[in-house]
């Protein structure tokens, strides 16, 4: 059995709204969030090519609110659940701001792997 490597060296993503991303009302296009967080989760992972099954799967998206054009986005991921052959990755979607950051969007992805992983203590 391998011990899971810490993946997340730089769990952080940020990328700002352009004019290619918006729609008529000058709102993020879903698919432009989608590709952005798949991208993450996918760069995340690069290097752990010999631990995955397969493609990661979009499980649940919670979209919380817009961003709009020129928003800074950060995107931070976090491991919510391990199990034998099943990993749950959580990307939250955060916009910056000067007075807090207010979370825009929530995703789980699951992620299938070739082995039984044992948990590092």
């Amino acid at each position: 059995m391998k011990a899971l490597q810490n993946i997340f060296s730089t769990p952080k993503k940020n990328f700002k709204v352009t004019k290619n991303d918006i729609n008529n009302n000058k709102a993020l296009l879903p698919n432009v969030l989608y590709q952005q967080m798949e991208g993450f989760v996918w760069s995340l992972l690069s290097n752990q090519e010999d631990m995955i099954n397969e493609t990661p799967k979009l499980f649940k998206l919670k979209l919380l609110k817009n961003a709009y054009l020129d928003d800074k986005l950060q995107l931070n991921a976090e491991v919510i659940a391990l199990k034998n052959q099943e990993l749950n990755l959580l990307v939250l979607v955060n916009k910056e701001s000067k007075n807090n950051e207010s979370i825009i969007c929530k995703a789980i992805f699951k992620l299938q792997l070739k082995e039984t992983i044992s948990k590092a203590s």
